[in-house]
């Protein structure tokens, strides 16, 4: 029997071990890549999915704002544009009337001012001018002048209201007004019946009154249309955008132009009737839902995409809104993913075998030099530790010469490499912040800045005898110019969530003084300020009170160019409060004055907003002057 070797025994023994734990670590370690593949390609498919779901919903709800504020303005629109029409028809008739009064008797006066008032149209043609007199007689009706002539006093709508009787009160009472009917509309269907509001006035020099009409949903249609418009020239990114349904499944608008008008319950188009039921079924739920499906691409090229939207139905209209997105670009990004990651896996099982038939070879040539290096290779682990705990410092995989310790070496670094990484996506995310929150104000800025304009440069087309609209125009814009300093000092400032108030209101009240050109000989001011920040919400009404109050003492408190002088306080009191004074000794208000009942609005204003802020006004109002005190 041949008698082997220790030496050669340990050596057979070494090499087979050597071998085997090249192989079954080199295995463990493509299989764990694989499955961390696995689990970041989960990962990034679950973050590309809520960050597109996040990107539509952000998208419809801001749609969906901008929508029900403008329903908000349906009526307010309606009664305007009829007052507005209905005043002019009256000056018309007023300048007839005074010009070919003397001239003319009364009959062809009438006549001539029906004859200039009947082709008057507006709202697209629907409007005109109707007139009435005060004992029901219809004077003037464009639209059925076979009824002009007779007496409508009897006259009801379908609800059984006295129209022409309700029209009387009101001009009889206040001069003119507005009274509501409902009515059949033209081509529409008899049985039904549509709000009607209308805007009368008196024409005292022939006992008439003027008036004009206007369907409220006729209004909402044109609204609808504006709203359309607006949509279609929204930006979005490259396959993402904003679609409306309708009830019966047509598109309403599309993103895609092509798409607009197709019709979805077409039993033609495949899918079309299940994907409407999901999108209704979506819209149905509170605060909206979310459907994933598949659609064809945009250039009708290449096969069907995967495709998410957010659905909400609009509240009051039978329209669905619809956020759209495309989610091809996660696919096309986990196939260059699980390439680039089979490349490195052979590329690093080819180093780590590498690696490791260097170590066996010195673990052959000596025990004790196999020591000193693992002594030294711990020594270099203990000496990253410590410096990992100040720095994001990787290790050197060339300085570690042993299989045991150098497998630690890529989850460490790939740990501290992670950890860099997300330290400077971190600054990134919050440099960004910054410059978005800086733009965003900036942009406020500019366009309360532009509306300030605006409303000078409509003052100065006003007449001069005009003056009230003239200081109704100063008064607006000083109060935009107080909000537009908010967010001007916000962007030149590195925290945009509080304002230093004591140096917002010295900057405001210079402004106000030389917008009103106050001579600051003539009113002093006196500051006793703590320094303090207010935050954007409580700062807005603040500013908005302290031009209203300011604005009050100069147009109000120094008659005859008296002089005197105004005083503000602003303190930090107790448990968190906040105390504003503003004190002048001028001429006090009006003995008897009640704030509440008031009809000045900006009194209204003063009380309104010290409601918004949750404070408490204190007045006093004497001879030797008005205190405004509030606490919040």
């Amino acid at each position: 029997m041949r008698n082997n070797s220790i030496s050669s025994l340990f050596f057979v023994i070494l090499i087979f071990c050597t071998f085997s734990a090249i192989v079954v670590f080199t295995l463990i370690d493509v299989l764990e890549e694989y499955r961390g593949y696995s689990r970041a390609k989960q990962e990034i498919e679950r973050e590309y999915l809520s960050s597109k779901k996040a990107d539509v919903k952000s998208l419809v709800e801001f749609a969906l704002k901008h929508i029900q504020h403008n329903r908000s303005q349906e009526e307010i629109r309606l009664k305007q544009s009829i007052r507005e029409r209905v005043y002019e028809a009256h000056s018309v008739a007023t300048h007839l009337y005074r010009q070919f009064n003397s001239s003319m008797d009364e009959g062809e006066l009438k006549f001539l001012i029906k004859e200039a008032l009947r082709p008057v149209r507006f709202n697209s043609g629907r409007g005109y001018i109707f007139a009435v007199t005060m004992d029901g007689i219809e004077e003037l009706y464009p639209t059925r002048p076979e009824m002009e002539g007779e007496n409508l006093i009897d006259l009801k709508d379908v609800k059984g209201n006295y129209v022409i009787r309700d029209e009387i009160e009101v001009v009889g009472k206040y001069g003119e007004g507005f009274v509501t009917g409902y009515w059949p509309k033209p081509e529409e269907d008899p049985a039904k019946s549509f709000l009607k509001i209308s805007f009368v006035k008196l024409f005292k020099p022939l006992n008439w009154y003027l008036g004009a009409g206007e369907y409220l949903d006729d209004v909402e249609e044109d609204i609808k249309g504006e709203i359309l418009k607006w949509v279609g020239k929204m930006k979005t990114e490259m396959g993402t955008g904003l679609f409306i349904f309708s009830p019966d499944g047509k598109i309403v608008f599309h993103h895609q132009d092509e798409l607009i008008g197709c019709d979805l319950s077409d039993p033609a188009v495949s899918g079309g009737r299940l994907f409407v039921s999901q999108i209704w079924e979506a819209a149905a739920k509170e605060g909206g839902g979310f459907v994933e499906y598949l659609a064809g691409r945009a250039d009708a090229n290449g096969p069907q995409e995967r495709k998410i939207s957010f659905v909400k139905s609009i509240p009051g209209w039978d329209w669905v809104l619809a956020g759209e997105a495309s989610l091809i670009g996660i696919e096309e990004y986990l196939h260059l993913q699980q390439r680039e990651l089979r490349n490195e896996v052979w590329r690093h099982a080819l180093i780590m075998i590498v690696t490791l038939v260097v170590l066996f070879i010195f673990i052959i040539i000596t025990a004790k030099y196999l020591a000193d290096k693992i002594e030294k290779g711990m020594d270099t682990f203990t000496q990253w530790f410590k410096r990992a705990e100040e720095e994001a410092v990787t290790i050197d995989s060339s300085k570690i010469n042993f299989a045991e310790l150098k497998r630690l070496v890529p989850p460490a670094n790939r740990m501290i490499e992670k950890h860099k990484k997300a330290e400077e996506k971190l600054k990134t995310l919050l440099e960004e912040k910054e410059l978005l929150l800086k733009e965003v104000h900036h942009r406020i800025k500019n366009n309360l800045q532009i509306l300030s304009s605006l409303l000078n440069l409509q003052s100065a087309y006003l007449k001069p005898e005009k003056l009230a609209e003239c200081e109704i125009l100063q008064e607006s814009r000083t109060r935009v110019n107080a909000m537009s300093l908010i967010h001007e000092k916000l962007y030149r400032s590195k925290n945009f969530s509080t304002i230093r108030f004591n140096e917002y209101t010295k900057t405001l009240v210079d402004n106000i003084f030389i917008s009103f050109d106050v001579d600051p000989s003539r009113i002093t001011l006196n500051y006793n300020m703590q320094e303090i920040d207010l935050n954007v919400d409580t700062a807005i009404p603040c500013s908005l009170l302290l031009n209203e109050l300011i604005t009050n003492c100069i147009k109000h408190a120094f008659p005859d160019n008296r002089e005197g002088v105004i005083t503000i306080e602003l303190h930090k009191l107790e448990g968190e409060k906040t105390m504003i004074i503003l004190e002048d000794n001028g001429v006090g208000l009006p003995p008897g004055l009640n704030i509440q009942e008031a009809d000045s609005l900006g009194l209204k204003l003063v009380e309104t907003l010290v409601k918004q802020i949750e404070g408490k006004l204190e007045l006093r109002s004497g001879e030797s002057g008005t205190r405004w005190k509030i606490i919040f």
